[in-house]
């Protein structure tokens, strides 16, 4: 699971599986600048795996838990690619990138993506933030929740394939 260093300051995710069984996620977060609170989740909860994207001209802190280690990348190329690059070396062939909104924006820009699903919750639950990012074509399938809009999409090249069923 992917979010920017803003997510981990304004909401402080845990980025586990708290409510299913199973392994626990690699939790991987962008921050060019490695300013994340002290105080954050990622660091001072359970010790799962975390791997911080930051840029190269950084530091990367010796003094962050043991179970956070650093990867740098060229903010000023393809930082997309070179993420992609580290989970395949990593043998990871999923990613969640849960967001926010300029971390979502910019994959979707890349094209770098094969599948969204977008939720739209029936009540107002934020007060303020960012507008989503907006999602080339159309749904191929959506579905109501209670009162939330669930809709699912394919990137463009990949909305004919049924890519659950590839090998």
């Amino acid at each position: 699971i992917l979010v920017g260093a803003n997510t981990v300051r304004n909401d402080d995710p845990a980025l586990t599986t708290r409510f299913f069984p199973g392994p626990q996620p690699l939790r991987l977060v962008f921050s060019p600048s490695l300013v994340l609170p002290a105080d954050c989740r990622l660091f001072t909860g359970p010790a799962h795996p975390t791997v911080v994207y930051y840029d190269r001209e950084r530091k990367f802190p010796d003094h962050w838990p043991a179970h956070v280690t650093g990867v740098a990348v060229d903010t000023r190329q393809n930082w997309i690619s070179a993420i992609l690059r580290d989970l395949y070396e990593r043998k990871i062939n999923h990613l969640t990138v849960e967001g926010g909104a300029r971390l979502l924006a910019r994959f979707i820009d890349s094209g770098q993506w094969d599948e969204a699903i977008e939720l739209t919750g029936g009540r107002t639950y934020f007060s303020q933030g960012l507008p989503a990012p907006l999602l080339p074509g159309r749904p191929v399938a959506e579905w109501q929740i209670l009162e939330d809009r669930v809709r699912f999409y394919r990137h463009p090249e990949f909305a004919d394939l049924d890519l659950h069923s590839v090998g």
